[in-house]
C-alpha cells in the first residue's frame, strides 16, 4: 500500500542520525575538556592545602571542585545518552531513541528550570545584562532542542511502527 504525498522517512532517520553523530562527538569533546578543568581544580586545591604560605595561593574552594565534578558527571550522562541515540538509530531500536526522547525531554524541563531561576534572580537583583542575554539564549536553545526532540519523537513512532507491522505480518503467516 503506497502512501499519497511527499514522503520524508528517510530524510527523518537521516536528520536524527546527522544529528546524533554531532551530538556524540561534541559532548565526547566537552567531557574530555571538563575532566581536564576539573583535575587542574582539584590538583589546585591540593596543592593549596599543601602550600599555604604560597604567594600565588589561588584558592578557588571546595564549591569550584565539587561543580566541576558535577558539570563532568553531566556532560558524561549526555555522552552516554549520545551514544545511545547513534545505537538506536544504527539498529533501528525504537526503545533506545525513545529513551533518547525521555532523556531531551528531562533536559529542557532543567533548563527551562534554569531560565526560571535566572529570572527570578533578575527580578531581585533589578536586571544584569549578562543574566538577561543567558536567559534569552538558554531559551532559544531550548525551542531549538524540542524542535530536535520532535524529530526524535517522530523517529521511534515510525521505528515502532516498523515493529507492529512486521509483528502483524508474521501472525498473520501464523495463522495461515
Amino acid at each position: 500500500m503506497q502512501r499519497e504525498g511527499f514522503n520524508c522517512s528517510w530524510n527523518l532517520e537521516t536528520g536524527t542520525f546527522i544529528f546524533a553523530v554531532t551530538n556524540a562527538i561534541v559532548s565526547s569533546l566537552g567531557f574530555i575538556a571538563s575532566a581536564a578543568f576539573t583535575i587542574y581544580a582539584i590538583y589546585i586545591q591540593i596543592y593549596d592545602l599543601n602550600h599555604p604560605d604560597d604567594e600565588h595561593n589561588y584558592h578557588y574552594g571546595a564549591f569550584t571542585s565539587g561543580s566541576m565534578v558535577m558539570t563532568t558527571t553531566g556532560i558524561g550522562i549526555s555522552v552516554a545518552f549520545a551514544v545511545i541515540l547513534c545505537i538506536g538509530i544504527c539498529q533501528r531500536k525504537a526503545e533506545y531513541v525513545k529513551w533518547y526522547f525521555v532523556y531531551g525531554v528531562a533536559v529542557i524541563a532543567i533548563a527551562l528550570g534554569t531560565v526560571l531561576a535566572l529570572v527570578m534572580f533578575i527580578i531581585d537583583f533589578y536586571g544584569d545584562e549578562v543574566m538577561i542575554y543567558s536567559c534569552i539564549a538558554l531559551s532559544i536553545s531550548s525551542l531549538l532542542f524540542a524542535l530536535i526532540l520532535l524529530m526524535i519523537r517522530a523517529t521511534y513512532k515510525k521505528f515502532e511502527r516498523e515493529i507492529e507491522s512486521t509483528n502483524h505480518y508474521g501472525q498473520l503467516l501464523t495463522d495461515k
